[in-house]
């Protein structure tokens, strides 16, 4: 799950997130204490909505990040 979130792998991620504990998947952290919520938002780029669901995303983490990362 990290490793496509961090790639932009949206579609992994998804399919991954339909798994019976999606919650406890989305709550785990890698070796630095993030999560792949953290992962994808930290790209800069847009996040499809039902992947800031799925991670638990916030539209201002999600924007805000976009926006000082991108420009």
């Amino acid at each position: 799950l990290h490793a496509a979130a961090r790639f932009g792998h949206w579609e992994v991620v998804e399919e991954l997130m339909k798994a019976a504990d999606s919650e406890r998947l989305a709550a785990s952290k890698d070796k630095q204490g993030r999560t792949a919520g953290d992962l994808a938002a930290r790209r800069g780029l847009p996040v499809p909505p039902t992947v800031q669901d799925a991670l638990g995303i916030s539209e201002e983490q999600h924007v805000g990040l976009v926006s000082t990362t991108s420009g």
